[in-house]
């Protein structure tokens, strides 16, 4: 089954443009020699090459998703011109054929080029000697006779004929595919997946692309096979339709839909009737096994078997952890406490309040416990007090948190190593994992900080590999937004009463006091905000959209850094409730980034569709990069962008540099305004808010008191009072769909 577009990497945008199968702007045709390849990935079929006209003049620059190409090799290349400011002219192809060489000059250097295993540029000369312009029919129709070539015996013969067989049978099926109207970048991915049964596959199984083809969902086969005549009524459309729409859910957080809800959106995208529709999802379930259906206490409930498999193994396994006799904690279940909590004071700990010690004390005794509660409470002094504990009694234990800023924020709090929970269980591409059930995490004690974030796929690796008889403590803000992927483990858990949770509330440190925190407290019992006679937190009041994107920036960019002496580009984050629209963090990140970083005409950049990638801009990566070991919410700063290959180098805040290519670029966010969920785990000294009417059904309490509490040392929220009063008076969340809390609650006692 098709990934989900969100673990995908996408093409830069140039060629995503060319390769639309509907494309309105005509097209260039050129053909020419391949005289150097700059750049090639297998797995993508990128390509950056010079090539010379056959009509002569100067060597241009050819990139596109096309099938491998080699100097020497003659093609035709179908697509447009792009100007760009310092990488210069380039032909971006929607499609490439070869065309065999009509010279001996084009035929020695066509076969030298390494093109076909065994015949590099010496035996090249050879055999063109010999055969001179007939060299390559020979090979495709007579090859016995290379043995007349000097040097050439039958068993390199035989294995110089099996390579071009190969390498005719590829380019033929490329042709075939780019008959059937079939773009040359698409075309490399599809025979890569089916080789010499491609072009079958397309004519009559079109939907099996978005199955089985990364990089292919259902909208692109959907406009292959209607582009082949196929019907819109079609059991097989409508199959891949409806998986196509439980992936879009899963994109917005659900785990599962209600078949109602499913068949709902299903004919909203597909246009057939529900009759056609209940019979494709029944063949998916019955012939295909790609859904899984459960009947639980209120829906009939239609998973994805990753998300079903998930959701049951994290709810059996949490019950199996807290059933488990075995404690490698159970020195604990005999401590004076009184005793101990007096020793945390000698080492010059803070007094723990007497919530704060029942939550260690539940941590330290209980397989599952969970510490919830908003700023400001302790969860933080609790972990110090837990680690430092542990370390008395000579236990082990391990610190993370889901994105790195969070886990380096862990780490300076308490003093000790702490990462991210990718990086802790080892995670590789495919979901595959260093540490698991048969290789448990070798520790006694696992602490999650910022468990809001914790999804249902992380959360089924971590507990996966939970150690038999270690205890696991999630500590987070419930109240806060859920993750950004499917399900809401932390709250789940909390709801279904399997854990043992302290709720952390009184706000104990005269510190902490401030605006900010005072009012994420009213902000999360329902009460609206109050600015008034606080030096922290802030209220500039606009109505008008374009004024208040304007004063968003000179706030951020000039008035801020002149009067607290903040740092700009590190020290203030913008944040928006959502990523499109006229105030969306997009939108606020071009005018952020022409005040921070206009570019000169000697600076290096990337243009890309609707934004430009510059040396010295702020970027948040925002998808695991396992090749590059770059995560999720990683930020850096770009230091270079290389030409002509196409790379863009990135100084990540963590100190490491790392070079992200042509397919991996847009994997790379601007970061001078994220959403708030982009912020998620994260805190900046200072936080600029944008509220307004614009943002519609975002304006959410939760939302709004995730954004207050990204805030660490000033708050400067600007806009409609209406809206703020909006969002707080809009209570409850976003629904989601999801079973976890019943799945943990079926065999309590």
């Amino acid at each position: 089954m098709a990934r989900p577009r969100s673990h995908i990497p996408q093409p830069p945008a140039a060629i995503r443009v060319a390769e639309t199968l509907n494309a309105s702007v005509p097209e260039t045709t050129i053909e020419g020699t391949v005289k150097r390849v700059t750049y090639y990935r297998e797995d993508t079929g990128f390509v950056v090459a010079s090539v010379a006209p056959s009509t002569g003049g100067n060597l241009f620059v050819l990139v596109g998703r096309l099938s491998r190409l080699s100097p020497g090799e003659t093609v035709r290349v179908s697509g447009n011109w792009e100007s760009h400011p310092v990488h210069g002219r380039r032909f971006v192809a929607s499609d490439c054929r070869a065309v065999l060489p009509a010279t001996v000059s084009g035929i020695r250097a066509y076969l030298g080029s390494g093109l076909i295993p065994g015949v590099g540029p010496a035996l090249a000369e050879r055999i063109v000697e010999r055969f001179g312009i007939q060299t390559l029919e020979v090979i495709d129709q007579s090859p016995e006779r290379l043995t007349e070539v000097s040097g050439l015996g039958g068993r390199r013969r035989c294995a110089i004929t099996r390579a071009w067989i190969e390498h005719r049978s590829i380019r033929g099926v490329m042709v075939q595919l780019a008959d059937l109207g079939i773009s040359a970048g698409l075309a490399a991915r599809i025979y890569q997946t089916y080789a010499d049964r491609a072009a079958q596959v397309v004519q009559e199984h079109p939907y099996d692309l978005a199955r089985k083809v990364d990089g292919i969902g259902f909208r692109t086969a959907d406009a292959i096979a209607t582009r082949l005549g196929h019907p819109p009524d079609a059991g097989d459309r409508l199959q891949a339709g409806l998986v196509h729409v439980l992936w879009q859910a899963a994109g917005d957080g659900h785990v599962f839909l209600p078949e109602a809800e499913l068949l709902r959106r299903g004919r909203q995208v597909l246009g057939a009737r529900p009759g056609l529709l209940r019979q494709a999802l029944a063949t998916l379930r019955q012939d295909r096994g790609d859904i899984v259906i459960d009947d639980l206490p209120d829906a009939r409930a239609v998973y994805l078997p990753p998300f079903f498999g998930a959701e049951s193994a994290v709810a059996r396994r949490l019950r199996t952890m807290i059933d488990e006799p075995a404690d490698r904690l159970a020195a604990f279940r005999t401590v004076d406490w009184d005793r101990a909590f007096g020793y945390l004071e000698s080492r010059g700990g803070r007094r723990l309040s007497a919530v704060q010690q029942i939550a260690l004390q539940r941590a330290l005794t209980s397989k599952l416990a969970v510490i919830t509660g908003g700023p400001g409470t302790g969860k933080t002094t609790a972990i110090r007090g837990l680690v430092t504990l542990l370390e008395a009694k000579q236990r082990t234990y391990l610190l993370a948190a889901p994105t790195g800023k969070a886990a380096r924020r862990l780490g300076d709090a308490t003093g000790r190593s702490a990462v991210t929970l990718h990086r802790l269980l080892g995670l590789r591409p495919g979901g595959e994992t260093t540490y698991h059930a048969d290789r448990p995490l070798p520790a006694d004690l696992i602490v999650v900080d910022e468990a809001s974030m914790l999804d249902l796929q992380l959360a089924n690796a971590l507990i996966r590999a939970l150690p038999r008889g270690g205890h696991l403590l999630l500590v987070g803000d419930v109240d806060q937004l859920p993750p950004v992927g499917p399900g809401e483990v932390l709250r789940s858990i909390v709801t279904s009463e399997i854990a043992q949770v302290s709720r952390l509330e009184a706000i104990f440190r005269q510190t902490e006091r401030g605006g900010i925190v005072l009012n994420a407290h009213r902000i999360n019992r329902g009460e609206p905000p109050d600015f008034v006679g606080h030096r922290d937190a802030y209220f500039i009041e606009e109505d008008d959209p374009e004024e208040l994107a304007r004063l968003v920036v000179d706030i951020a960019v000039r008035r801020l850094p002149e009067r607290y002496r903040l740092d700009p580009f590190r020290d203030i984050q913008v944040l928006a409730p959502m990523h499109r629209g006229t105030l969306g963090a997009a939108a606020l990140n071009e005018r952020l980034q022409a005040a921070f970083n206009p570019g000169t005409e000697t600076t290096s950049e990337w243009p890309l569709a609707g934004r430009t990638l510059r040396v010295g801009d702020r970027v948040l990566a925002i998808r695991n990069n396992y090749r590059l070991d770059v995560f999720n919410g990683d930020a850096g700063t770009i230091v270079d962008v290389k030409s002509p290959a196409r790379a863009a180098v990135v100084a990540l805040d963590d100190g490491r540099c790392v070079e992200f290519d042509a397919t991996e670029v847009e994997q790379l966010l601007h970061a001078y305004a994220l959403s708030v969920h982009r912020a998620q785990g994260s805190e900046f000294p200072a936080v600029v808010l944008p509220l307004h009417p614009l943002y519609g059904p975002m304006l959410r309490r939760d939302l709004l008191y995730t954004a207050v509490t990204r805030a660490r040392q000033l708050l400067v929220v600007l806009g409609s009072r209406s809206a703020a009063r909006h969002a707080v008076a809009t209570g409850g969340r976003s629904e989601r769909y999801n079973a976890l809390a019943h799945r943990l609650s079926l065999h309590l006692p």
